[in-house]
């Protein structure tokens, strides 16, 4: 602490000889920073004399830059360094109230007891005249601890009953003391215990008090007549921080991160991108190796289960205490950690008393399932991993903060870069970790992404960034020495602000938070939307070419662009910048893009590229065409530039759309196989002069089938006349081809579209653009 002090008063000596000098915005800075500085040292210090001393240096600072700011009325504002050790203490402090209750954190001095705030006790604790006490004595048998000597009593908390029920199981196998040793007594107090759970971003200090029946007995989870105390602590400490023993219920993956500080990770056993061999070599290897325990969970709707082991519960929570692959196959041993009558008699609720073994009651039971039958029946694997397997972690406490009025989520981006000179990729884990201030709210949703900065892949088929309302996402990354920064985005979609939140980056070798010293003072905005007109999808879809289109023009010298596409949490965004003269693009290809956002990702999409002088195209879509809604650009440079919407093919135009098929008569093919009159054949009418463009599209965007449209004059016998225009080559580009836009005078025309080989059936549309009002386009087939 006294080598703290002793730079502060370094750096206010600074800020005086600065002052001194007349460098009037430095000083302001320097005071400025002198004064937080202080007021941390305030605020961390155990000792009441240096508190107040830290309080009185920062006063005299600020008095200084108030001073400063007197004299200099444009001073330069001083813009708080967001990852500074203040701001991110502060963050965490902001975090410290809990349901209505302040958890300190573990790092500040230890206060006298009196008048803690208890969490509020469950409707059957009530009605047993539930008392808190402080245990007179802590067992520390924790080596004969069983993991079935956990029970579950008649508060819902499974899924912490499994938590302390997998932790006694590691500590037996490996000798670990999981989740016992977050239990620590007082200095000198040796009759008084504290625990250290993780919440909220960092540790933080629990009280040991529980609820007991009148006689003293235990009124919570419990270890039967061993009567070692601290896995009721454990629960005791949890229930404070999720608002009380009302629980409504989580996940040990969740629990555990309190209890112990392990990684959590949910795998959606139901879910589209749920591997299961995969997903069983890393669950077998991480347990057998001591990295990672587990449970299962149900869903809110049982399986047809027929004749099954156990009595499964709905969204329940289970205990994995085994998992092996031998001679009887891949096994996993399940604790059902509730207490089972036996006999149909009344039994008391005091499921904790130490008479527990003489009343009609069994101890939980376990059950081996088969991997197969895991993932049949069950919705969730909960898994925690040993954050030690990991050598460096670096994390960032944040607040979400709404910036503007609107629906569109709340959003933090960050660079990091890895400090790796090895070509080959290393897997970084990244957590986010949502604050909670107040259990009781609901529909608080945040996402998590982390993307490689220097790609310009367009991924269209991948989705990322999902929202969900557990309090952890976990994203696995790699890198490498050629793109060693990766990009992270963590949003909120709520209705509360001032949202608190931890992200915490694990890997091999050291991490660091990139500062963008670069400042873009150029800034320019564009609000638009998805319609029925407008959302084409992404570049698979034939209707890509109808996403929204800007012209972004650079009119000199290289310029760094960062760009910016938000919407609600709904939409999947994808923003890209192609060559191409500024013109609207119909189909996209790899060789013409210049930056990408990459993956569609849910109410955000992020790019930031050097760009050179020169005319592009700026392109923002929604995942597929079904994704409407509004949207924002935030365009920002280093240097001057322009942007400006690009017309709609056809803008300006009489549009129809035309529905037909080739079908078994109708699929005659090209010229060169005699049969081309066969195809369909459509009559457009003109009454006067006009300017005519047509683009032919097959429905399934996805066939490669080569296409052409052309078009004739129609003789007075109805048969095919001179060609008068044609798309072209036949091609099979997704968004179909396309005749140059050409003039025709008054008369009837008829328009054919075919495929390159005959027998092709397939589905298309026609898009005829006229400048004529009246044209018709008959969609009766004529004949030839």
């Amino acid at each position: 602490m006294g080598n703290n002090t002793a730079l502060c008063q370094t750096q206010y000596s600074k800020a005086a000889r600065a002052e001194l000098d007349r460098d009037l915005d430095r000083a302001f800075r320097l005071y400025i920073q002198v004064a937080q500085d202080f007021l941390h040292l305030s605020r961390t210090s155990n000792s009441t004399a240096i508190r107040a001393e830290c309080k009185t240096h920062a006063g005299k600072a600020l008095e200084r830059a108030e001073k400063i700011k007197q004299v200099k009325r444009d001073v330069a504002p001083v813009i708080a360094d967001r990852f500074s050790e203040q701001e991110q203490f502060a963050v965490l402090r902001h975090s410290s109230n809990v349901n209505g209750t302040r958890i300190p954190l573990w790092s500040e001095p230890i206060v006298p007891s009196t008048g803690i705030t208890q969490p509020p006790l469950s409707p059957e604790q009530v009605q047993n005249n539930a008392k808190w006490r402080r245990p007179e004595h802590i067992h520390d048998n924790n080596s004969k601890l069983e993991s079935k000597d956990v029970i579950q009593h008649m508060v819902s908390d499974c899924s912490v009953c499994a938590s302390v029920a997998i932790c006694i199981e590691h500590d037996r196998r490996f000798g670990s003391k999981l989740g016992s040793s977050s239990l620590l007594q007082f200095p000198d107090e040796p009759d008084r215990y504290h625990l250290k759970a993780m919440f909220n971003g960092t540790y933080r200090r629990i009280d040991n008090q529980l609820p007991c029946y009148p006689d003293g007995t235990l009124m919570c989870l419990s270890t039967g007549p061993k009567s070692v105390l601290w896995p009721s602590l454990v629960e005791k400490a949890y229930m404070k921080l999720v608002g009380g023993y009302d629980f409504p219920g989580s996940n040990s993956s969740t629990d555990l991160h309190v209890l112990t500080g392990w990684i959590p990770e949910h795998i959606e056993v139901k879910g589209a991108y749920f591997e299961r061999e995969s997903t069983w070599d890393r669950i077998n290897t991480g347990f057998t190796e001591g990295r990672c325990v587990l449970t299962v969970g149900t869903g809110e709707r049982l399986p047809e289960l027929g004749v099954f082991p156990m009595e499964l519960l709905p969204a329940h929570c289970y205990a994995v205490i085994d998992v092996r692959d031998d001679e009887q196959g891949r096994r996993m041993t399940i604790l059902d950690s509730r207490v089972h009558h036996t006999s149909s008699e009344d039994v008391e609720q005091d499921f904790t008393r130490l008479s527990l073994l003489d009343s009609p009651v069994e101890r939980p039971r376990s059950y081996d399932l088969s991997w197969d039958i895991i993932c049949n029946v069950f919705d969730g694997i909960y898994l925690s991993w040993d954050s030690g397997t990991f050598e460096h972690k670096l994390a960032y406490h944040g607040k979400w903060k709404r910036e503007e009025a609107g629906d569109q989520p709340q959003i933090f981006r960050a660079t990091f870069r890895v400090e790796t000179s090895s070509l080959e990729e290393e897997e970084i884990w990244v957590l986010l970790t949502r604050h909670i201030t107040d259990s009781r709210r609901k529909s608080e949703y945040v996402s998590l992404t982390v993307q490689d900065t220097t790609s310009s892949d367009l991924n269209s088929l991948h989705l990322k960034g999902s929202y969900t309302n557990s309090t952890h996402i976990l994203v696995k990354a790699r890198c490498s020495s050629l793109s060693p920064e990766l990009l992270v985005v963590a949003s909120y979609d709520g209705d509360y602000d001032d949202v608190g939140f931890t992200v915490t980056i694990y890997s091999s070798t050291s991490a660091s938070w990139v500062r963008d010293a670069i400042s873009l003072p150029y800034v320019k905005k564009i609000a638009g939307a998805f319609t029925n007109k407008t959302a084409g999808g992404n570049p698979t879809h034939p209707t890509f070419m109808l996403n929204p289109q800007y012209h972004l023009r650079i009119r000199s010298g290289k310029t760094r662009l960062k760009i910016t596409a938000r919407s609600d949490r709904h939409v999947p965004l994808n923003i890209v910048v192609a060559w191409s003269n500024g013109e609207r693009i119909a189909e996209l290809t790899q060789n013409a893009v210049v930056a990408s956002s990459g993956s569609y990702s849910y109410g955000f999409a992020f790019v930031s590229k050097d760009l050179s002088a020169g005319d592009y195209t700026l392109i923002v879509s929604s995942f597929n065409p079904q994704s409407l809604g509004p949207f924002t650009v935030d365009i920002s440079g280093t240097q001057p530039f322009e942007i400006d919407p690009i017309p709609q093919e056809g803008a300006g135009m009489f549009s129809k759309v035309i529905r037909g098929s080739w079908t078994s008569e109708t699929a005659a093919g090209s010229p060169s196989f005699n049969r081309y009159v066969n195809n369909p054949i459509y009559e457009m009418k003109l009454s006067s002069q006009s300017h005519v463009k047509i683009r032919l599209q097959l429905v399934d965007g996805n066939a490669e089938v080569p296409i052409n449209v052309t078009v004739f004059r129609l003789t007075e016998h109805g048969t095919l006349g001179s060609q008068v225009a044609t798309s072209g080559p036949y091609a099979d580009a997704i968004s179909g081809v396309v005749t140059p836009q050409f003039l025709l005078q008054h008369g009837l025309y008829a328009v054919v579209p075919s495929t390159y080989t005959p027998g092709i059936l397939a589905s298309f549309r026609l898009l005829v653009y006229t400048t004529a009002a009246g044209a018709t386009v008959d969609s009766r087939h004529i004949s030839a």
